[in-house]
């Protein structure tokens, strides 16, 4: 990102009519480079909440206790339905 601010700055700097000292030849780089690294960081964000969500709605097996029948019984739940305290269980290709 420093790279792409001092090569529009000097880009900038070219043109005499800017000059060196124009507010205009310092602040345009900088929100350009600002910008720049804002819609990265929601493009990262959204690509990450996509592959949490895939995962999340993916199925595993959980150990949960049925008290009528007075034994552990096998569900099958979401992984967003977990909760703390919950036992899974894990095969080796998991």
């Amino acid at each position: 990102m420093v790279i792409i601010f001092f090569a529009t700055n000097g880009a900038l700097q070219a043109f005499p009519q800017i000059g060196i000292f124009n507010p205009l030849a310092i602040f345009c780089p900088l929100i350009f480079v600002i910008v720049l690294g804002i819609v990265n960081e929601a493009v990262v964000e959204v690509r990450r909440w996509k592959e949490d969500r895939a995962f999340n709605s993916t199925q595993c097996k959980v150990l949960d206790w049925d008290c009528e029948k007075a034994q552990f019984v096998h569900l099958t739940k979401r992984l967003d339905a977990i909760h703390v305290g919950d036992i899974l269980e894990i095969a080796d290709d998991e």
